[in-house]
């Protein structure tokens, strides 16, 4: 809230911006500088104008999710290869797994 006469917002309002840390699963690309640019910029205008600012760089969980898919897919590789060489592709594998279902059926 602006006070009126100097344009400055009251030490008691507060303004909050995170970044995330740049994933590991990829490299380092201009939009990484974009995006953190425009965080640190709107930061220090908010400081600037009298806010208390708070910029904690990288609390938020954005990247769990991917990281849990990056080391599904790298253990499924590890498991299957690439292409993916499935047991159910073994006609040995298949009919003694149709044959535990027929049993399960039963």
């Amino acid at each position: 809230a602006e006070d009126g006469k100097t344009g400055v917002d009251s030490p008691d309002d507060k303004f909050i911006v995170t970044f995330p840390y740049p994933y590991m699963n990829g490299v380092l690309h201009i939009g990484h500088a974009f995006s953190l640019t425009k965080a640190v910029f709107r930061a220090q205008f908010e400081r600037n104008r009298g806010k208390n600012v708070l910029f904690p760089f990288a609390f938020h969980c954005t990247g769990m999710p991917i990281q849990a898919a990056a080391n599904k897919l790298k253990m499924e590789t590890e498991t299957y290869g690439i292409p993916p060489q499935f047991p159910e592709d073994d006609p040995e594998v298949r009919a003694k797994m149709e044959a535990k279902m027929a049993a399960a059926a039963a």
